[in-house]
């Protein structure tokens, strides 16, 4: 090869590799929110690649480089994976003289420095041991996928390629693809599979994919002197070559690697990756009488995946034009091995494969096992997305001839509710059959890093025998506790009953015989196949297979439709050698149900996290709430309601990872990490409203947005999806429909076993009782009236009032939107904000949301007299509308844990402009326009619209803040709140262009569906909502 050539290639990839943990969250927007924006149905892709490891990732660069459109599709979280997901973290030193300076920052960036603590290391780059050179996985994820956005390359993760289309002269034209919103064509002229083995090649065409041999990677700690570079093992493991190789590790002196490799005998690859776990873990139980270098030693981590060896690696005959294999064989690298991948790609791109203008038609469809069929679909609409347009149709399957597997049950999602389930129903005899994305089970206490509990019924009796268990299992196979020990000892407690799993599954669709759930559509490595069952469990935690069924669902909360924010965690590594970091991180909002937030939502995770590396999972603690037979709601478990068929129980304070938008967050009834209760779910929670044959469970239930904060945590889904677990069983061997089900035996059951706990009776107190207490001034039962159903509680309070003109009955009055007893709100709220004035609010006040301090009593009023709805009370919020500011920059915590919270980093005033804002959108006035207008001009409140804003992570609630204040100044009407409104169209949040639009479409009685220039022309041409009010009304969200 040039060198001259070979720099070239590497200078198109030179943004891709100068990353690192403080890069600006502006420019990784810029070049995420490119993706996918130059590309139509109409002209489609140049190029798709099946596959991002290294051979696919330098194709694309390549392709790219040559001027065309690319797109890469990967099944995997992250970029790399001959590397990174089979933990192959070495290179042979051969060649390492020949690497331009571009490609040693791809695989050794500057930032990674700061996380080594291995002293041993030496040259090449400071990063070598002898005659390897050892990585960083998430350095390598990192620098790749920067690499394939900086070079205007989309990328597609947890997709997987499982069709290719053709036109009649058998040229490609497309593809098909699953991902876990659905099944969808794509159009492209030229096709490269890089999947591993080209084992997608091999389906295709018909030819089997069965390997003889496996190899694995397990990672310990704690080890010593492990300098030979074999340690002989006996033939009781079963291994090929009776032997472990051993590698350094980066990290610290004390980590290292240790592979193997070993028979196979089935093309069930679910079961070969559970048997590498097996022996891995046999082998880590032993590890005191292997070597010397081992007594202490601990098995950390293992690869996601195995490296799969065949005896033939011969490629079937390809059929079809325009469609090429990159060979992608299991290799142990080199540098040399590095620079033949990218001469590789060249030569494969390079005068053979240039851009064309012209699209092939779609004809003929081809998928696994040399089938074929026309090509059809019921809508030739691209999919969009909040008004963000890409290139993909969804496809029908329903007619095509794949496998069906059958089973009694299936458990959809083997996370933390989906492997408590199977194991209760396995338990139960009912032989689970557990579909999963991950090779392992547990998935965000494992794969997310999660492994801890806050709150739940963390003390509950079930929970203390597992962690029990998980802690003996530790100590038995000298594994750490912490994933991979909660990994095995999911899959140890299961293999005790009858049960399968099928791992690397991309649930992508369903199909249903009337409101019968008849089966769920699958895609396991490139193929997708039906399972159809008696009955399902959804614990995928997102509500997929209740979409999908057609289920009505909710998602976020009821004014902006914002979820909780999401967290992707690095991988903690702590040894004697090398100190603990920061791990837990919160990263942005997403809604994970939409193609393009959930690829945002990782491409984010590779700018923002460990070079070491970090968990392959995103931990979302909100996603669909499907509709059930009864929504639990907040009164149901702030009340306590014991239901006839409650069936567990959780516990936990209000916890929505920010501040809240509902009536009782904004009056400061509900503020976070407030009003820790116990919370009772009752069976009709877990049941469909309209769908057969299918169940609920984990934090994916009929809940509202507020019920759901107090039943996500862990514990309380593992206690659930427990639950469910012997709820299927029973209704399979019972032969019912759940909606007949009834739980009432079981519940005393476990009345005496433990798993739930009895009703604890609640002082019931009447309406007259409670407006009694307020009249004696007992401030605590205002939030218990404002509990209480309106038409019980009303013509009491009136009543009241007439008699005794109580403060706290005119703020009771004023939550029911009855503004009798506004005059004495407003004659506190002028006193109490008389006080501030005068004490002043402190320039660094950090928000610990306490409802009794004179800030949020302030707020308080402020709420209250904009949901009594009386116009008096304008004078005064005015008055402190004008005298409020942001209160100077954001406050950082002073804690390690809260510093890495999104939500509570704040101006010092933020809680107080969204109070207002409350009140404004309700009682909307021109007189409201000026202040306003001053807060929209304050520069610590205003550019958080994403490619603007030039901070890392904390632009998410100033966004946030900067929306509220544009819908109250645009519901007054003023053109710069429109203004704002429309430019939020242009965000990189689908939650806030959605509000955005609704936010126009509502003050300016037209829709022009996310159209950034229609709406624009249509504000300089129209004139008419100016100075007009167009007041907000909301039922209380509940």
């Amino acid at each position: 090869m040039k060198r001259r050539d070979f720099i070239h290639i590497n200078i198109a990839a030179l943004g891709g590799v100068l990353i690192n943990n403080h890069f600006s969250y502006a420019q990784a927007m810029e070049e995420i929110s490119q993706s996918f924006q130059y590309v139509t149905e109409q002209s489609g892709y140049d190029l798709i690649i099946n596959g991002a490891g290294l051979s696919g990732c330098f194709a694309a660069i390549e392709a790219s480089r040559q001027g065309m459109k690319v797109l890469v599709i990967d099944k995997r979280t992250s970029p790399g994976y001959d590397i990174t997901a089979k933990r192959k973290l070495w290179l042979n030193t051969a060649g390492y003289e020949k690497w331009p300076d571009n490609l040693v920052q791809l695989f050794f960036p500057e930032g990674e420095k700061k996380e080594i603590f291995n002293n041993q290391l030496g040259t090449p780059y400071n990063s070598s041991i002898e005659n390897e050179t050892l990585l960083f996985a998430g350095s390598l994820k990192k620098g790749l996928l920067r690499s394939l956005l900086t070079n205007n390359i989309d990328l597609l993760l947890m997709t997987d390629v499982c069709g290719i289309i053709s036109d009649q002269k058998r040229q490609v034209s497309g593809i098909i693809v699953a991902c876990k919103q659905g099944v969808y064509s794509i159009p492209t002229t030229r096709f490269i599979d890089a999947s591993d083995n080209n084992s997608f090649t091999r389906r295709l065409f018909g030819q089997s994919y069965k390997p003889s041999k496996a190899g694995f990677v397990i990672e310990i700690q704690d080890a010593e002197y492990l300098n030979a570079k074999y340690l002989p093992l006996s033939s009781s493991y079963g291994l090929s070559d009776n032997r472990l190789e051993i590698h350094h590790g980066k990290k610290s002196q004390d980590q290292y690697f240790l592979s193997f490799n070993f028979p196979v005998e089935t093309d069930n690859l679910s079961a070969i990756e559970q048997k590498a776990r097996i022996i891995a873990t046999q082998i880590s139980k032993d590890f005191p009488l292997l070597a010397k270098g081992l007594a202490n030693a601990k098995l950390r981590y293992h690869a996601q995946e195995c490296s799969y060896y065949l005896d033939d690696y011969k490629l079937p005959n390809i059929t079809l034009k325009d469609y090429i294999c990159i060979e992608s064989r299991p290799i142990e690298h080199s540098y040399n091995s590095i620079l033949e991948l990218i001469q590789n790609a060249q030569d494969i791109i390079i005068g053979k494969y240039k851009k064309k203008d012209t699209q092939k038609a779609m004809d003929i469809v081809y998928y696994t096992g040399g089938k074929s069929k026309p090509f059809n679909t019921s809508t030739n609409q691209t999919v969009n997305e909040c008004g963000y347009t890409l290139p993909l149709t969804a496809y029908p399957i329903k007619d095509m001839q794949l496998p069906v597997i059958n089973n009694n049950l299936l458990i959809a999602g083997g996370g933390t509710a989906g492997t408590a389930a199977a194991l209760s129903a396995a338990e139960k005899g009912a032989k689970p059959l557990i579909i999963e994305y991950f090779n392992d089970l547990g998935g965000s206490k494992t794969m997310g890093g999660v492994t801890g509990y806050y709150l739940g019924q963390n003390k509950h009796s079930y929970i203390l025998a597992l962690e029990k268990e998980i802690r003996q299992t530790a100590k038995d196979y000298n594994i750490a506790v912490n994933c991979i020990c909660r990994c095995f000892h999911s899959v140890r407690t299961l293999n005790r009953y009858d049960y399968s799993m099928i791992n690397g599954a991309i649930i992508c669709g369903a199909q249903t015989n009337g409101k019968k759930l008849e089966k769920v559509a699958i895609c396991v490595d490139g193929e997708l196949k039906w399972i159809q069952a008696k009955l399902t469990v959804d614990a995928t935690g997102d509500g997929d297979i209740a979409y999908f069924a057609g289920e009505n669902f909710e998602i976020g909360n009821t004014r902006m439709y914002m979820t909780q924010n999401y967290s992707q965690w690095d991988l903690p590594f702590k040894s004697k050698n090398a100190p603990m970091q920061t791990i837990n991180k919160d990263y942005d909002i997403i809604d994970n149900t939409k193609i393009t937030e959930l690829q945002r939502g990782l491409y984010l995770s590779h700018y923002e996290s460990f070079f070491y590396d970090f968990y392959p999972m995103l931990t979302v603690r909100e996603s669909r709430r499907p509709e059930g037979e009864y929504k639990l709601n907040l009164i149901d478990a702030l009340e306590k309601i014991w239901f006839k068929d409650t069936i567990i129980n959780a516990h936990s304070d209000f916890d929505p990872h920010h501040f809240g938008h509902s009536e009782y967050s904004r009056c400061a009834f509900l503020l976070p990490h407030s009003n820790q209760i116990t919370v009772n779910i009752p069976y009709r929670s877990i049941v469909p409203k309209t769908i057969d044959g299918l169940l609920l469970s984990g934090r994916g239930i009929s809940q509202t947005h507020n019920a759901l904060q107090f039943t996500r945590m862990s514990a309380d889904v593992y206690l659930l999806g427990y639950a469910t677990g012997i709820i299927a069983a029973s209704i399979i061997s019972q032969q019912k429909h759940p909606r007949d089900f009834s739980v009432s035996q079981l519940q005393k059951e476990w009345l005496q076993n433990g798993l739930l706990f009895p009703n604890q009776p609640q002082e019931k107190l009447s309406a007259q009782n409670i407006v009694n207490k307020l009249i004696e001034g007992d401030n605590k039962y205002l939030f218990k009236c404002c509990r209480k159903a309106k038409q019980d509680v009303l013509p009491h309070l009136r009543k009241a009032y007439k008699k005794n003109k109580s403060i706290l009955i005119a703020k009771a009055l004023a939550w029911f939107k009855d503004a009798e007893g506004a005059r004495l709100i407003i004659s506190e709220l002028e006193l109490l904000f008389t006080n501030e004035v005068q004490t002043g609010h402190p320039q660094q006040y950090f928000e610990k949301y306490q409802a009794d301090n004179l800030y949020w009593k302030i707020n308080q009023n402020i709420a209250l007299l904009g949901m009594c709805g009386n116009p008096d009370s304008n004078r005064i919020i005015n008055q402190i509308l004008c005298e409020t500011h942001s209160g100077g920059e954001k406050v950082k915590a002073s804690d390690a844990y809260n510093k890495n919270r999104i939500d509570l980093l704040l101006i010092p005033y933020y809680n107080r402009i969204l109070n207002l804002c409350f009140y404004i959108e309700r009682m909307p006035d021109p007189l409201f326009i000026t202040g306003l207008e001053q807060l929209a001009a304050d520069t610590n409140i205003i550019g958080y619209q994403t490619s603007d804003y030039n901070q890392t992570r904390w632009r998410l609630y100033g966004g946030l803040l900067e929306l509220s204040i544009a819908a109250a100044l645009g519901r007054c009407g003023s053109i710069k709140g429109v203004q704002t409104l429309i430019k939020y169209l242009q965000d990189v949040h689908s939650d806030f262009r959605f509000f955005a639009n609704q936010e126009l479409s509502t003050i300016l009685k037209k829709d022009m569906k996310f159209n950034y220039d229609k709406w624009t022309n249509l504000v300089n041409t129209e004139k008419d909502f100016l100075n007009r009010t167009t007041p907000f009304s909301k039922e209380i969200e509940l």
